[in-house]
């Protein structure tokens, strides 16, 4: 239910500022951050009792060009001045919920396979546009994923793009959670979004500013060694044939504080 609005154009509101909003074209998700200021206001008045609504526990909705978009506060951080929150828009349980290996012993829909690892029913969600409805692929996963990462990985081996689409009732509870599956981007098709032939971006006229962020804290090393050896061919024909690690057992290597410090797979 609507407890609290955030407005900066209402005085009797939450104001906010600094907010951002990225959207992913690799997740179909999106984030959306925003700081608010505490007022200096008497208690037990709505804006006052606001702030203590705005927190981990909290959805936060809005419309953009006719559409609605709603966000799990997932992080706040808060001091004696401000309110500042992380928001995600997806489903926790598609976030936290996690998918088994799974192996296909025919060829399957996108939507098959949905039902068969459980990715719709848990979390409500439903498959609206499907320009894929005619493939169907054998399809295996070996390790466990969250439901989210297994829903994308899916979609990418059926050479598909996804946007997440919520529909909202007049009183801001959720009518629908839905996915829309999309042909991926080519020659012959759009993919997600849409081509803007209406706008030119200018530097220093529409286009204010460019962020460039980089970050490395995932990042790990690995090798891959290639060798040959010579070896008889069915016609007893001595050849040369190309050696990888492909095939080898897994194994890990720990060092004297049982710490693994590297590892084959």
């Amino acid at each position: 239910q609507k407890v609290a609005f955030v407005d900066n154009s209402k005085q009797s509101t939450l104001n906010f500022y600094n907010d951002t909003w990225t959207r992913s074209l690799q997740t179909g998700s999106s984030t959306f951050e925003f700081i608010v200021f505490k007022k200096a206001i008497k208690s037990d008045t709505p804006t006052q009792k606001a702030y203590s609504y705005l927190n981990e526990r909290a959805w936060v909705s809005f419309k953009y060009h006719g559409k609605s978009f709603i966000f799990n506060v997932m992080q706040v951080e808060e001091n004696e001045q401000t309110i500042k929150c992380y928001c995600e828009n997806l489903n926790l349980e598609l976030i936290n919920e996690v998918a088994n290996p799974y192996k296909a012993e025919r060829a399957m829909s996108f939507i098959e396979y949905c039902q068969e690892m459980g990715l719709l029913g848990f979390s409500n969600l439903s498959v609206g546009i499907n320009e894929i409805s005619d493939r169907k692929r054998t399809l295996e996963w070996e390790g466990q994923d969250t439901n989210l990462a297994r829903l994308l990985s899916l979609a990418h081996k059926f050479d598909a793009e996804i946007e997440f689409d919520t529909q909202l009732n007049a009183d801001s509870s959720i009518k629908s959670f839905r996915i829309n599956v999309y042909r991926e981007n080519d020659d012959n098709h759009q993919g997600v979004g849409r081509v803007r032939n209406d706008i030119q971006l200018t530097y220093g006229k529409n286009l204010t500013s460019i962020t460039r962020k980089v970050d490395k804290t995932g990042i790990f090393n690995t090798i891959r060694p290639t060798g040959k050896r010579r070896v008889k061919n069915g016609a007893g024909e001595e050849v040369e044939e190309v050696v990888t690690i492909r095939g080898l057992d897994d194994w890990k290597k720990y060092n004297k504080d049982g710490i693994c410090e590297f590892y084959q797979r």
